[in-house]
């Protein structure tokens, strides 16, 4: 079906699909935080606050996107590797479907309890006037946003990762040019920001269904698969279920460590680890990349039965990972006074606590791809447990143990100590895993097929 999967040299595939992924995060993140400046300098400092507040609604949402998107483009990777379109064709419907369910569900249930919900989050007065301004628009138009996050996930399965890249930077630039207009110009505070958030969903959302509407496409929904088999559902969803919990998991660890470091260390300790969060979301924008770029290159390749183009791929993307993790490292070492004092300002105490945090926090961080990878790799070989296990051991099984006992007897260096520890030992049961899973060693000829 893609005879390029399976005949082009690994490296060069694996970065044919993974720049279009890392520039796409990117833009992304850059629009995240230009989004964050309209607000606070056109809004103010609370309505900031109702955005923060909303956050976990935010994660909940990416994390069921994530959930039926990442599992359903997986097995069509793997039946598209098979040369089973009319199975694909299947999945991909199930997918929509299954994706539409949860988007009205989202809609329906997240408008009607968006207040109760903002309440136990923390939200009052002015902080969840702004929340619930911002989100009762979000809800309305959410569907837009998880069909759009569904179908980049379908598309690059199909080896258009350009097509998912162009999406995703249109999306954000049209983003960014209606927060102009309707925060500053029109004055119309969070609603325009939800309001400008909807119609650049929507706008991505057209030009990826475009590309179904188009001949160039190898699955088309079909209407005899419209009504969903529940074994694909259960498959497609157990197969996404690392990625719910890597996004979940990131959530609470993160809860947990702005708790003990406030108590252990104060704001400059909370203002520390957003700086770092901040960082780090640059820092491994091209780990996230080669992940998503991998994955329909393995599902591909398993549903064909080509064990050594996995064997390639998951050693070359490791390889490529650890080079890129090693410059960061040296990067961080030598400038992380500079990278701190770009979010913290004129208070040397706090510059040091920060700079003291980085380093620690990113010991590892030429090792941590593994994980990633280990988990793509699970996933596109439909062995989503132990990808889950992975995921859960980093971010909420191991870590957050570790903060709670290493902070009673090390206090704030401790917390600090705890992640590269989690990381760690999390790198240990990935290898341990791929290694099972017979995937190691081999000649350089083999590696570099």
């Amino acid at each position: 079906m893609n005879s390029k999967l399976e005949t082009e040299r690994i490296a060069k595939l694996i970065l044919r699909f993974s720049i279009p992924s890392m520039i796409a995060i990117l833009v992304n993140t850059f629009y995240n935080i230009i989004d964050r400046i309209f607000i606070g300098q056109f809004v103010g400092t609370d309505a900031l606050a109702g955005l923060t507040i909303v956050y976990p609604i935010m994660l909940v949402i990416f994390a069921g996107s994530a959930l039926i998107g990442r599992g359903g483009a997986n097995l069509i990777s793997i039946n598209l590797g098979k040369d089973d379109v009319e199975a694909s064709q299947k999945v991909f419907t199930t997918t929509i479907v299954t994706t539409i369910i949860f988007g009205g569900v989202m809609s329906v249930f997240g408008y009607i309890s968006l207040k109760p919900i903002l309440g136990l989050l923390g939200a009052s007065g002015e902080v969840l006037t702004f929340g619930y301004d911002y989100m009762s628009y979000i809800f309305i138009g959410v569907i837009f946003w998880i069909l759009s996050f569904t179908l980049s996930c379908t598309v690059r399965a199909e080896g258009k990762a350009t097509l998912s890249m162009i999406a995703m930077v249109v999306s954000a630039i049209t983003n960014i040019a209606l927060d102009y207009i309707f925060i500053v110009n029109l004055d119309m505070g969070v609603r325009g920001a939800a309001i400008a958030t909807i119609i650049a969903q929507g706008i991505g959302f057209l030009i990826l269904a475009s590309y179904y509407l188009s001949t160039s496409h190898h699955v088309i929904m079909k209407k005899k698969y419209l009504i969903p088999e529940l074994d694909i559902v259960k498959r497609l969803l157990t197969i996404g279920l690392p990625s719910y919990f890597v996004t979940v998991g990131s959530g609470v660890s993160l809860i947990v460590l702005n708790r003990y470091l406030g108590v252990y260390g104060g704001v400059g300790a909370v203002a520390s680890i957003g700086a770092i969060g901040s960082l780090m979301s640059f820092f491994n924008i091209p780990v996230f990349g080669i992940q998503n770029g991998i994955q329909p290159i393995i599902g591909y390749n398993f549903g064909a039965g080509n064990q050594e183009r996995i064997r390639a791929t998951v050693l070359q993307s490791i390889i490529m990972t650890f080079l890129t993790g090693s410059l960061i490292f040296i990067v961080i070492r030598f400038q992380a006074s500079n990278l701190i004092s770009l979010f913290i300002d004129n208070n040397t105490n706090y510059i040091i606590q920060g700079m003291i945090g980085l380093k620690i926090y990113s010991l590892l961080i030429p090792f941590t791809g593994i994980i990633n990878i280990s988990i793509a790799y699970l996933q596109s070989i439909e062995q989503p447990m132990q990808a889950t296990l992975i995921s859960l051991s980093k971010q909420i099984v191991i870590l957050i143990p570790t903060v709670i006992l290493f902070s009673k007897y090390w206090g704030i260096d401790g917390i600090w100590y705890a992640v590269p520890l989690s990381d760690g030992i999390s790198i240990v049961i990935a290898l341990l895993i791929i290694f099972r899973h017979n995937i190691k060693g081999g000649s350089m000829k083999r590696i570099y097929t």
